[in-house]
């Protein structure tokens, strides 16, 4: 089990981890921008074309946004 769903408190390595475990579904491509905020693009596997993104105030608000993309499709 991921330890994000244990309830602790999450960290940018964790937001990677699951990153890489959702594209290995071979959807989706992500682009993190780790600034003051985190910004993260989505792009398609095979056009890498954006299809989503936006920017999250916390990690817990990253990991959440790219949990909507696990196994979606």
């Amino acid at each position: 089990m991921r330890p994000f769903l244990l309830g602790m408190k999450m960290t940018i390595d964790e937001l990677y981890a699951l990153i890489e475990e959702v594209e290995l579904e071979q959807k989706y491509l992500f682009v993190v921008y780790d600034q003051d905020q985190i910004g993260i693009d989505v792009l398609d596997y095979e056009t890498e074309d954006e299809i989503d993104g936006g920017w999250f105030d916390s990690i817990e608000e990253a990991i959440e946004f790219v949990k909507e993309h696990e196994g979606s499709l």
